[in-house]
């Protein structure tokens, strides 16, 4: 309506001696792509809104955990996980299932098992990456209370890690040459320390 009235008053004002016919197609086309860019607004706008519920769910979803229940928030004092009754129910209908096991601080574990079978999921869960369809995944303390750790304290390196071109130094330090004097350090605690002195020494 508000693009009928402007080529109105641009008609009535070219019949009135005081607009030239160019004129008039120039501000009949400017005025349409304003209105054009409007619809789209608009448009956008709506789509916004109406994601506005969608939003509000995703802001509650990603707002920090709350892990300091029984004041133990230290994975320092991790001492067993108890994996208990532990489903993940997928949206095709398949269903992976977990058998009880309790896997203490130190020990190291062989988890084997076709591929698709669950195993990168269940790293997931215990990383807390994934919610558990059903039962639970339970950290204790050497007192035998249920803790609550920090999850992003724990780590699992992929069975296809990326790895940068460049040495070990630089794949550990991301390239920030103010971390080279603490290579060395990780790479001991991560059992890299023969490989990264032949490194340096290549």
């Amino acid at each position: 309506m508000a693009q009928v009235v402007i080529n109105g008053l641009t008609g009535y004002l070219i019949l009135t001696g005081n607009l030239s016919i160019g004129v008039f197609f120039s501000i009949g086309n400017f005025a349409s792509l304003i209105f054009s860019e409007l619809v789209v607004l608009n448009q956008n706008t709506t789509m916004i809104q109406s994601a506005k519920d969608l939003n509000n769910k995703l802001l509650v979803e990603l707002k920090p955990v709350n892990n300091k229940e029984n004041g133990q928030n230290n994975i320092a004092n991790f001492a067993k996980l108890s994996i208990v009754k532990l489903q993940e129910h997928f949206s095709n209908g398949e269903v992976v299932s977990y058998p009880d096991i309790t896997i203490k601080s130190g020990e190291k574990i062989l988890l084997s098992g076709d591929s698709g079978t669950g195993k990168s999921t269940l790293f997931k869960l215990i990383l807390g990456e994934l919610k558990p369809t059903e039962g639970k995944i339970i950290f204790k303390d050497k007192n035998g209370q249920q803790i609550h750790p920090d999850l992003a304290k724990i780590g699992c390196i992929p069975q296809d890690p990326t790895l940068f071109p460049g040495t070990i130094k630089e794949n550990i330090t991301m390239f920030n040459n103010k971390l080279d004097g603490e290579a060395e350090e990780v790479a001991k605690k991560m059992q890299l320390g023969t490989d990264l002195k032949k490194c340096l020494m290549a």
